[in-house]
């Protein structure tokens, strides 16, 4: 199954050994970071920046963040994948039970939700785990 979409990269598959869009994956993450660079440049500092996305939008913003020489605030990925996991062998190896082991390989604070009976969605308990009440 090959999905050739208007954004982000072409999905070659679902599978975890389907084909990836390398280019495609690294051209998105040269486009954030240059976002993240004007945004810089504007007087944003870069440790208020948090990259974040869904699906498609998510995985793009995962391979940024394991890539980006700046210390950025934070990223939010939901219903994503690592993106060009097997470049990052700590990554590749972790899931939300092995979290433990991600923040000591790469000093970062995780936290890994799940939601029961939530597929490939958001729900409004996540969305108040991620936003501060108004």
């Amino acid at each position: 199954m090959k999905m050739v979409t208007p954004s982000w990269f072409d999905l070659m598959g679902l599978s975890p050994d389907a084909p990836k869009d390398e280019a495609g994956i690294k051209k998105e993450a040269k486009n954030i970071k240059a976002l993240i660079e004007h945004e810089m440049k504007n007087g944003i500092p870069v440790d208020q920046i948090v990259l974040g996305g869904f699906s498609q939008g998510g995985a793009p913003s995962l391979y940024t963040a394991l890539t980006c020489p700046h210390p950025l605030a934070g990223i939010v990925a939901l219903s994503c994948w690592p993106p060009l996991h097997r470049a990052f062998p700590q990554a590749a190896k972790c899931s939300g039970k092995d979290l433990k082991l991600w923040s000591v390989v790469t000093s970062a604070r995780v936290q890994f939700k799940t939601y029961p009976g939530v597929m490939h969605s958001c729900c409004p308990q996540g969305m108040a785990a991620l936003l501060p009440p108004v």
